[in-house]
């Protein structure tokens, strides 16, 4: 459970990893990013809502994938992830 000081500032630490994790430099693995995607678009769209594209379309199929992975999830749910997932992928603390 979230305490509630770390929940007031979710939004900033938030923030913070997206701007990092926005940043070039050295990429995330592929299995990191498509993570930091479906995290990212649970964070900001919600739960999936576009139909599943073609399998012959790998890229398009591999982040609708990921994104309905995270189907569930709550915005703050998905932040966590985000955050702990950018954390782990590029070796930092935001």
């Amino acid at each position: 459970m979230i305490g509630q000081r770390e929940n007031e500032n979710l939004p900033i630490r938030f923030q913070s990893c997206l701007s990092l994790s926005n940043k070039r430099g050295c990429p995330p693995s592929t299995s990191d990013g498509l993570e930091i995607y479906g995290l990212l678009k649970q964070v900001t769209k919600g739960d999936i809502n576009k139909p599943k594209p073609s399998a012959f379309n790998i890229v398009e199929k591999a982040k609708w994938d990921a994104w309905s992975k995270k189907k569930g999830l709550s915005k703050e749910e998905a932040m966590e992830e985000f955050i702990k997932t950018v954390r782990k992928a590029y070796s930092c603390t935001c």
